[in-house]
């Protein structure tokens, strides 16, 4: 994640350079081939950004779909747990306090699967907002100055 906003950064900083190099005053003399060379920089910079951003969003979908996926066979272990438990109470009624031990150890794994279940559920809402932030920078306009 870090690496992400370092580049994000870098990005930024290189978009900015090129954008402060466009609006700059334009020496006197300042020849053509210059403008037309600092102006397919900042076009393969703009092109690099909109690649990057590109990426970033299938990452994110790659990365949601495979939460989803987890979230779906936790929901299903903790049906089978829950299936799993009954049976136990049951055999617990007829078998006697032997079971009682095992009783207590399956509701801890049924509680942690719940504390799974929220914690998923947490970084669904990570990757939601990870993935608003990038349509906002992908939707934001990109200012280009040709003179």
């Amino acid at each position: 994640m870090k690496r992400r906003w370092v580049i994000y950064f870098s990005v930024t900083m290189l978009a900015s350079i090129a954008g402060s190099a466009l609006l700059a005053p334009v020496p006197v003399g300042a020849v053509a081939k210059e403008i037309v060379v600092l102006q397919a920089r900042v076009d393969q910079l703009i092109q690099g950004q909109q690649t990057m951003q590109i990426s970033i969003i299938q990452d994110d979908a790659v990365r949601q779909t495979l939460i989803h996926q987890s979230l779906e066979s936790v929901r299903q272990l903790s049906t089978a747990t829950s299936a799993l438990q009954e049976t136990i109470e049951n055999m617990q009624a007829n078998s006697g306090a032997r079971l009682d031990s095992a009783s207590t150890q399956l509701q801890g794994v049924s509680e942690g699967i719940q504390e799974m279940l929220a914690r998923i559920g947490e970084l669904n809402q990570q990757l939601t907002d990870v993935q608003n932030t990038a349509q906002e920078i992908a939707a934001k306009p990109v200012v280009r100055s040709r003179r």
